[in-house]
């Protein structure tokens, strides 16, 4: 039997993995959405910013010399739902109505040439009303 506190974390996450499938799918829900490209390193802690249109989200892909073995959320989101379909595959995606700041962070772990890395990125998101302007 679940926990109601361990539903409670989970649901969240099954709802941005199948939002992922989604967003993944649809190139008109990625317009709704601007991210920094970033690339992460062993010990690296990585800043990045994103804007998102309230109810839409951004899938979200890490560019790195090695193959991604783990991530783990440290702090997750108050005003959205971040989550993974895959290791490879991850989303954010803002709560319906909401327009302000967000935060989540988390850590990559990766293997490059057999020796481990991790990094922590730090994601800043401003929720807007309207599409985020390219």
């Amino acid at each position: 039997m679940t926990s109601p506190r361990l539903a409670k974390r989970t649901a969240p996450r099954a709802i941005a993995a199948a939002a992922l499938l989604a967003i993944a799918g649809a190139a008109s829900a990625q317009e709704a959405c601007q991210i920094q490209d970033i690339r992460v390193c062993d010990g690296c802690t990585v800043t990045r910013r994103m804007s998102v249109q309230s109810g839409g989200g951004c899938k979200i892909e890490h560019r790195s010399d090695g193959v991604i073995t783990n991530l783990k959320t440290i702090v997750f989101p108050k005003h959205g739902v971040f989550g993974t379909a895959s290791l490879s595959n991850q989303a954010y995606v803002a709560a319906q109505n909401y327009v302000g700041a967000d935060y989540f962070e988390y850590v990559i772990t990766f293997e490059t040439l057999g020796k481990h890395g991790s990094a922590l990125i730090r994601n800043h998101v401003k929720v807007t009303a309207e599409r985020p302007v390219f």
